[in-house]
């Protein structure tokens, strides 16, 4: 295994893992890490969505020893975009910004 297709992996597990811990856990993620005021759940769950596509890309490109550059993209793309819908729907009752009550 190359040194570039190591980094894909560890760094894709890495952005999956903030990731979903973003989509599941939002105030756990606030609390940890992103402890910037105030908090909004639906915004780091948006970023979440989105970490999650990213790992996905760098995953897919690692692992696969003849990934299509363009499928990769698309499939990581499609994911994000997806976690993003999941987002907008557990977030439709925030209101139009997400902020805690």
């Amino acid at each position: 295994m190359t040194l570039p297709r190591a980094v894909a992996i560890v760094v894709g597990i890495g952005f999956m893992a903030l990731g979903l811990w973003a989509m599941v856990d939002p105030r756990s993620f606030f609390d940890a890490l992103a402890t910037f005021e105030p908090y909004n759940q639906h915004f780091l769950q948006d970023v979440g969505a989105f970490q999650i596509g990213l790992g996905v890309v760098l995953l897919l490109a690692g692992l696969s020893l003849r990934a299509d550059g363009l499928t990769v993209v698309l499939i990581g793309v499609g994911v994000g975009a997806a976690l993003h819908t999941v987002s907008h729907v557990v977030g439709r009752d925030l209101g139009t910004r997400g902020l805690a009550r």
